[in-house]
């Protein structure tokens, strides 16, 4: 019995140990810098990553108060383009959005200094 718990508890620190924690930043169409909870639903062979997004914990020095929203909005992101869905059957409300990333929307390499998109 004791060699089965030394098991368990072995096996619950590599858990712990491999539970990653990372801070990125999204392109979010039609939503404001603010905090959110995103984990990876899958990854498509087309590069498309989808995101299952959800209220993030705000900072606690941050003053700014964010719109709350309910439940989980989903987020499908490439390389040129992102989409967002979103519904709240409590409020009644449903959300679609989508856009297309073009050199004309993307940084300037001379304006920051940075390697843009060719």
């Amino acid at each position: 019995m004791m060699f089965y718990f030394a098991r368990f508890v072995l096996l619950l620190a590599h858990l712990r140990w491999n539970t990653v924690l990372a801070q990125t930043s999204l392109y979010i169409p039609g939503f404001d810098p603010q905090p959110i909870a995103a984990s990876v639903v899958g990854v498509g062979s087309d590069g498309r990553t989808t995101w299952a997004l959800q209220k993030g914990q705000a900072d606690t020095t941050d003053t700014k108060s964010y719109a709350d929203f309910h439940g989980t909005a989903t987020l499908v992101q490439g390389p040129k383009d992102a989409s967002l869905t979103y519904a709240d059957a409590s409020a009644q409300f449903t959300i679609g959005v989508a856009c297309t990333f073009t050199h004309s929307t993307l940084a300037k390499p001379e304006a920051t200094g940075e390697k843009g998109l060719e």
